[in-house]
């Protein structure tokens, strides 16, 4: 950031800043959301069901939700001093080790899942919520690699704002059905996941928007090595 700003004041009053600094507090707030509806669903269960499951999961996703706010900064440093040039590519190489690192964790896990499924006595009728933290990790992905490409322009801060928004509603969805006495696991985790696939088109569209005024630009000329300098 300092080289695009050479001294700390002209760069906290930059467009820049207040970029970075609005997708970053969305993003950990996101993860604060997420943690706390997942802590939400977890109070329904006993130990004999998916309670520790989603502890594990809250935990985890909050753990690489800091990791991604470092990645998020580094490329909002990145396209700052690329603005006028298409980060596409270098993007591209930033999501294609975060997948594999993703995909990794699903074998991982889903290679113990027939223990963990054994050890937990879960009925077979919920075991697809496992698989669905999982894909739903996995989009998440795909969902940084979207916003990536947006870091350093407005529409990034609309796609941090839409995100935060989503899980504000998620949070309050599954609040309200607890408060209400609704402590049916289906019922809930149904909550938990339609509320995202419900935005998705919105996120899709702000993707496809921003890419195509991308492809208007010169492509990038710095390497994958300036990025984590």
């Amino acid at each position: 950031m300092m080289r695009y700003h050479p001294s700390i004041l002209p760069f906290l009053r930059s467009s820049v800043a207040r970029h970075a600094g609005i997708v970053l507090t969305g993003n950990l707030a996101s993860a604060l959301l997420r943690f706390a509806v997942c802590m939400m669903l977890a109070s329904t269960f006993t130990k004999d069901d998916y309670a520790y499951l989603m502890i594990f999961v809250a935990v985890m996703d909050l753990a690489s939700a800091f990791g991604d706010s470092g990645l998020n900064a580094t490329m909002v440093r990145f396209v700052a001093l690329h603005r006028e040039e298409n980060c596409g590519p270098i993007v591209r190489q930033v999501f294609s080790i975060r997948i594999t690192i993703w995909a990794i964790v699903a074998a991982v896990a889903l290679a113990g899942a027939a223990g963990f499924f054994a050890i937990q006595r879960i009925e077979p009728d919920y075991r697809w919520i496992y698989s669905a933290a999982l894909v739903a990790g996995l989009l998440l992905s795909f969902n940084g690699h979207g916003m990536a490409v947006m870091q350093g322009r407005q529409r990034f801060v609309a796609f941090a704002v839409l995100a935060m928004s989503i899980n504000i509603v998620r949070t309050v969805s599954v609040g309200g059905a607890l408060k209400w006495g609704v402590h049916d696991p289906a019922t809930l985790y149904k909550a938990f996941f339609i509320v995202p696939l419900a935005a998705a088109p919105l996120s899709a569209g702000l993707i496809m928007v921003t890419l195509r005024g991308l492809r208007r630009l010169p492509a990038v000329e710095a390497s994958y090595g300036e990025l984590l300098r």
